[in-house]
């Protein structure tokens, strides 16, 4: 959405503000120590984003939370 309205001039400065969030736990820890042994690498689908609720009951450790310089 912002570069669409930069590149159509409808404003002239546009200042972009990266944002990382980090776990102490990864969500995919599981599937790839799998993929690094050659099992096959889970797809993304419809279903498994339906069933993403599990994701917010998880302990996922501390969350990190930073804000780097602008762009």
């Amino acid at each position: 959405m912002c570069t669409t309205v930069f590149f159509d001039k409808e404003v002239e400065e546009i200042t972009f503000v990266p944002v990382t969030l980090n776990y102490t736990r990864a969500l995919e820890s599981e599937s790839f120590m799998g993929e690094l042994r050659g099992a096959k690498k889970v797809g993304e689908s419809v279903g498994r984003m339906l069933r993403a609720y599990e994701v917010f009951s998880m302990n996922l450790g501390t969350t990190y939370i930073d804000f780097c310089e602008p762009i």
